[in-house]
């Protein structure tokens, strides 16, 4: 601003100063409201004052926190949001608007198909591991999951059970091999059931040879007790079988207790497999 001294006459030059400083102080002023504006200090308070650019650049940030809240808006998820009061900019941003839309349903589709992927990968998971565990002991199953391999066990307190169905290799070449099938698969499931009631675990089936023990690879100390108890309860199911059919099953049963080494047999198709004296023993 222009300094006059205070003695200065009122005349013609005084008053063109004045509108001077005055026009040098609303400047000023709107000269500070365009730098808040140029570093996005959208709530700077606008002056006061006779500009007529101030007042448009007042409807610029009125028009820019608006902007602001509508991209807040988009932001959290609401991309209906449109712009419709800065000419060829609203429409470059209703379009980035769409694609974001567009992109975010993308994005939700994926993320449902990648939900519904990963849940057919546990189901199958889920299908392998209890497939692995009707093939393998507990312990066994998660060796060779966390490490690939699984080392041999010896077990100093083992019962084992032993069985196979007399007269068998007769009957198979007498029978359709469908209904002997199903029939050896009846009875087995039933062999199963009553071998996991009493705590026990079967090992495995060689055509109508039945092997199972108790003991290992979780130790009980009624092993002994647990596996006679299969063997009383298997008689008794055959005995109530044959009552209500024309073949009359029978079995010989073998059991024995001692030591017994179980490991892994094979490297590719993983059978779990028991070996020792006690086990010949049984079978004879």
């Amino acid at each position: 601003t222009i300094e006059l001294p205070d003695n200065w006459p009122d005349d013609e030059l005084k008053q063109v100063i004045s509108y001077i400083n005055n026009f040098v102080t609303e400047y000023s002023k709107f000269t500070k409201f365009m730098y808040s504006l140029a570093k996005g200090e959208l709530e700077h308070e606008a002056p006061s004052g006779k500009m007529v650019v101030l007042q448009s650049f007042k409807s610029l940030q009125a028009n820019l926190r608006h902007l602001t809240w509508k991209t807040q808006q988009i932001a959290n998820g609401d991309f209906n949001q449109r712009v419709d009061f800065m000419g060829d900019f609203s429409t470059a941003f209703n379009s980035m608007t769409e694609q974001l839309k567009m992109a975010f349903e993308k994005i939700e589709k994926q993320n449902e198909d990648l939900i519904n992927a990963n849940r057919i990968i546990q189901q199958e998971k889920d299908k392998t591991e209890k497939l692995l565990l009707n093939i393998l002991p507990i312990r066994v199953a998660n060796d060779l999951k966390k490490t690939g391999v699984t080392e041999p066990q010896t077990f100093e307190n083992v019962t084992v059970y032993f069985s196979d169905i007399v007269g068998f290799t007769d009957l198979s070449s007498k029978l359709d091999p469908k209904f002997l099938i199903d029939e050896l698969n009846k009875i087995f499931t039933q062999f199963d059931n009553i071998i996991e009631k009493n705590q026990c675990e079967r090992i495995k089936t060689i055509g109508d040879a039945y092997l199972a023990v108790c003991g290992m690879p979780e130790e009980n100390e009624c092993h002994a007790e647990n596996i006679v108890n299969c063997a009383i309860e298997i008689i008794d199911y055959l005995n109530d079988k044959n009552e209500n059919s024309n073949i009359k099953w029978e079995i010989r049963i073998g059991v024995h207790t001692g030591r017994v080494v179980g490991g892994v047999v094979g490297i590719k198709k993983y059978i779990y497999d028991v070996f020792g004296d006690t086990i010949n023993t049984a079978s004879r």
